[in-house]
Formats: C-alpha cells, structure tokens, sequence
C-alpha cells in the first residue's frame, strides 16, 4: 500500500495526526443501523478523493435492524487543505452527497435515499502545509423509506465532481480546498460495532483513474471498471491498500 503523508495534491492516502471524538447527532436521534467510526487518539489514515480522481467512495453493510427509517449519516473526515503561503488557515464550507442505494447482488440498484448538505469545513493547522483538521460530515434524511437489511451507500464531493467536467485540467489536480478532503479510513471487522460489511475486503468506487484501480491502483489492484463498482482492496506488488480491512468511517442512524 502506497500510504504516505499527503503532500499538496499528490497523496491518495494521507495520515491523520490528530485525534477526535465519536459522532453525535444530538438526543432525538434512533438507533444506530450501522457502526463503523472510531474515535481516534492515534495517527489513522484517510482516503483522498482529488489525486485518485474518486467521483464516490462507500461500501456494502448489513444493517442492526432493518425496517426503520434512516434519519442520519455521519461520515469522519480529514480536510487537509493549508495554502502553501498562508499562515492562517481559512474555514469554509461545501456541498456533499450521501446516497443510499439497493444491493443488487453486489451492484448498486435503484436510490432508495439520497441527502446534499453543505457541510461546514473546519480550518487546518494555522501555519503547517497539510495541517489536518479531523471533523464529522452530517447528513440529515426527510421522508419515511423503510431499510432494507442490505443497502450500499456512497459519499461524493460535489464541487470536485463538477469542476472535473467544467475543466478537465482539474481533474485529479484541483487546486481549490475541497481537493484536500479526505474521508477517514476504519477497519473491519474489529471497528464495525453494529451491523456489518456485506462483502469484507471491498469497497466500493467510481473512478475513471488508473491511480485508483489497476496494477499500480493506490485503492485497488483491479482493473478499472465502469460506474459505482465493487473492489477489492488485496495488496499486489504496487497496488491495493496493503490489508483488505479498510473501509470508510461510517455511522448510520434511524429516526
């Protein structure tokens, strides 16, 4: 696995240096569906969406209790974002998606759910290139569909996406701040604390990039394949996560 430090719009998989808590949404919230978040007092990793041209990022879960409504997603993040001549980080905010889909014998079928929130950024480490900022993505869900047991979900970060058909000089080579949000990397089974992964040792990505799938893939040793797909995260020579235990740091809750 190619993990490194992320070092301006390079780095796939970055370290994250500092610590935070688990995710809350607040008393109103139902049970937790699915678990796999982690409060972390350590150095973990994260997945960068920019330099691997990742258009959605998620996974395949069995849920604790299907039948309820889903009321909220929490995804732990890392923004890694420090302008190279700054000395004072700068907070911002940026829509992202979560969307929920049906698991068609391992595809991701119909929308069953799907929540856009402009997520507030918390600034980096004033004055440090890459200075981490660790913080929780929350998604709220308006109506009342019932859950399956098994559902697939992905995360996007909008403006990324967008910007890439805009211009596609910028894709995978973004120089704006969301270039640098990352998506904290858990790992199964020892953090998934309720529910479980449907498929262990696989994620699920939409790319178009040879950094991502392929024999020097930096998520996948896989060749590269169409839409929102399934992979394995097996080590290879020069491919792979290095453990096929990685997944997104993912909390999912009903009403």
């Amino acid at each position: 696995m190619k993990i490194q430090k992320m070092v301006g719009l390079a780095g796939a998989l970055a370290l994250c240096g500092a610590g935070f808590a688990a995710s809350t949404v607040g008393a109103t919230a139902g049970p937790t569906l699915y678990n796999s978040t982690v409060p972390l007092t350590a150095p973990g990793y994260a997945q960068a969406f920019n330099g691997t041209e990742i258009y959605q990022f998620g996974n395949a879960v069995t849920l604790a209790a299907p039948g309820l409504h889903l009321g909220h997603a929490v995804v732990e993040m890392a923004n890694f974002y420090m302008p190279d001549s700054a000395t004072v980080a700068q907070a911002y905010s940026t829509p992202l998606t979560f969307t929920i889909y049906k698991d068609v014998k391992g595809a991701a079928g119909a929308t069953i759910a799907r929540s856009r929130e402009t997520v507030a950024i918390p600034a980096g480490v004033s004055g440090v290139t890459d200075g981490v900022a660790v913080f929780d993505a929350t998604f709220n869900f308006t109506g009342h569909v019932a859950l399956p047991s098994k559902v697939i979900y992905g995360i996007e970060i909008d403006a990324l996406n967008s910007d890439c058909v805009a211009t596609p000089a910028y894709c995978g080579n973004n120089p704006n701040a969301y270039g640098s949000l990352n998506v904290v990397l858990s790992t199964e089974p020892t953090n998934v604390t309720v529910g479980s992964d449907v498929y262990p040792g696989y994620v699920y990505v939409n790319t178009t990039s040879v950094n991502t799938a392929g024999p020097s893939g930096e998520v996948s040793c896989s060749a590269l394949l169409t839409g929102f797909t399934r992979y394995s995260t097996a080590a290879g020579a020069a491919c792979g996560y290095g453990a096929a235990f990685n997944i997104p740091a993912v909390e999912l809750i009903a009403k």
